[in-house]
């Protein structure tokens, strides 16, 4: 999961909890920590690459637009679906995601009861077999 609000990161948590989700949850802060993590670099050496990306668009560093696009310039990464969760709701957003294959596009919810729902979304969505 790729997002600068910490709460969101607690949120997400708790929802996976909640719906079952039984893999692990790996957290990083923006864009440049998540390409970090995906590429194997500094402190993420160690990492495995994740089944599923959860990616904010709007973050400090680098943002999820310009992550999701070197992402998708490699093809090792490019075959893990993501699935964009965000507080933007600009047609230009959606429709900027919609250009990626495997890539979901949600709005942040309002309540925790959405949340679960829209987590549960994403799961069935982008991670089927699980």
């Amino acid at each position: 999961m790729a997002d600068d609000d910490l709460d969101y990161h607690l949120i997400v948590k708790c929802a996976l909890e909640e719906v079952g989700f039984r893999g692990v949850l790996q957290e990083v802060r923006d864009g440049a920590e998540l390409m970090d993590f995906l590429n194997r670099r500094g402190r993420h050496k160690n990492a495995k690459l994740p089944d599923l990306i959860i990616l904010d668009l709007n973050m400090p560093v680098m943002d999820g637009r310009s992550a999701l696009l070197k992402i998708n310039e490699d093809p090792q990464l490019r075959s893990i679906p993501v699935a964009v969760l965000t507080t933007s709701s600009s047609a230009e957003d959606m429709e900027f995601c919609k250009r990626f294959t495997g890539c979901s596009f949600s709005i942040k919810p309002a309540t925790y009861q959405e949340w679960t729902k829209s987590i549960q979304k994403i799961l069935r969505i982008c991670l089927p077999s699980q």
